[in-house]
């Protein structure tokens, strides 16, 4: 049985950032189940990977970063 690992914050937050950063289209980040679908397969991402990465964490700092970049015009 393999060993699920948590993240820290700051590697939700590295993660939120990377989501923004790397997208090339997959996902539209300018509407709600565009980030869903992002969430989700980050999710998805880490737990093959051993990590376990909630939904509503995740969701919640991608949306945080998503609102900070859009009051600094950079989205």
């Amino acid at each position: 049985m393999n060993q699920i690992h948590s993240l820290s914050d700051e590697d939700i937050n590295e993660i939120a950032l990377n989501i923004i950063e790397e997208n090339d289209g997959d996902f539209n980040l300018k509407t709600e189940v565009g980030i869903d679908e992002a969430c989700r397969y980050a999710v998805d991402h880490y737990e093959v990977a051993g990590f376990e990465l909630k939904y509503a964490g995740i969701k919640r700092e991608l949306n945080r970063k998503i609102r900070a970049l859009k009051e600094l015009k950079l989205m």
